[in-house]
């Protein structure tokens, strides 16, 4: 509903919240659904001229580590939700 009103960054950190309680359910289908919209929503960024050879980290790699970052936080019972 949000991002059909323009509220993009609002539909984005709803569905990283629901991805982060898909993840305290063990739910790894939903909340890789949830990090797939919000690839979907991130605006595509403009090429930018490469500084000293470095390369970003390709997307699917940062929400991968987010995901099992949380997972492993979850297991420990470190992990703490954001407060937004």
């Amino acid at each position: 509903m949000q991002r059909k009103q323009g509220k993009i960054q609002d539909a984005i950190t709803s569905f990283k919240n629901a991805a982060e309680l898909y993840i305290v359910q063990k739910d790894k289908e939903n909340a890789h659904l949830c990090l797939d919209k919000i690839q979907q929503l991130k605006p595509k960024s403009q090429p930018t001229p490469n500084i000293a050879n470095s390369k970003p980290a390709p997307i699917n790699y940062i929400y991968s580590r987010l995901l099992h970052t949380i997972i492993s936080q979850g297991r420990t019972g470190s992990y703490k939700r954001s407060s937004r």
